[in-house]
C-alpha cells in the first residue's frame, strides 16, 4: 500500500529565487549542527551518489 504525502508536501513545481531572496529566507548553515548523526555508510547503497560526493 502506498503512503499518501503529508499535508505539508506539495506537488506544485518549485520556483527559482534570486541570491538576495535565498540569503534572506533560507536557514543559516550549521543551525542543526550536533542534533543529527549521519552514519559513515550513508551513501554506500548508491554508488552514483557516493561518486558525486567524492567528486566535490
Amino acid at each position: 500500500m502506498a503512503s499518501r504525502p503529508s499535508s505539508d508536501q506539495s506537488n506544485a513545481p518549485s520556483r527559482g529565487v534570486n541570491m538576495l531572496e535565498a540569503k534572506s529566507h533560507l536557514p543559516r548553515l550549521g543551525i542543526a549542527r550536533g542534533q543529527f548523526v549521519a552514519p559513515d555508510s550513508i551513501d554506500a547503497a548508491n554508488p552514483r551518489i557516493s561518486d558525486l560526493f567524492e567528486q566535490g
